[in-house]
């Protein structure tokens, strides 16, 4: 949510992308442990759809005003539906197709309904979270990227 909404959808993607593939070759990022065998595991699913779900958010979220109730109240809901619910869609059916003797009622209750909560209250923080912060750190300024410099090198450089 976090890498998203900050880094925007290309950074937030790439970020996020990173700590797959350092988790995979074997960095313990996760639990404090790494390797193939966490991301391609039972949460796999949750895990591999990640920077996806940080492209999605870096995309809509920076299209929210998060002045006012309802503008947070946005925000959250691109958190939570792309940051959380999301997730649900990739994690899951890889959950059962790793867990075989696992139904979709049972993957449910083992790997969903005990997280909502939990997730809910995670887009809450990050809206409060990336509001500020966005104010201050534009995705621009946190990343060095903006249009205006594209436009003006591309300027220069035709000029040459």
């Amino acid at each position: 949510m976090l890498a998203g909404g900050l880094l925007g959808a290309r950074y937030g993607f790439l970020s996020m992308m990173l700590v797959v593939i350092l988790t995979a070759i074997g960095f313990p990022l996760l639990h404090g442990t790494g390797g193939i065998g966490i991301v391609l595991g039972p949460t796999g699913g949750f895990i591999m759809i990640w920077p996806f779900s940080a492209m999605l958010i870096g995309l809509l979220l920076p299209r929210i005003r998060m002045n006012g109730i309802l503008g947070y109240f946005a925000a959250f809901l691109v958190l939570e539906i792309f940051g959380s619910l999301f997730l649900y869609l990739a994690g899951v059916p890889w959950f059962m197709y790793k867990l075989p003797a696992y139904t979709f009622a049972k993957a449910m209750t083992a790997a969903c309904y005990p997280f909502l909560l939990g997730d809910a209250v995670k887009a809450i923080v990050a809206a409060l979270i990336i509001a500020p912060v966005r104010q201050v750190f534009p995705p621009q300024r946190l990343t060095g990227s903006s249009s205006h410099n594209v436009v003006k090198n591309h300027r220069d450089s035709s000029a040459n």
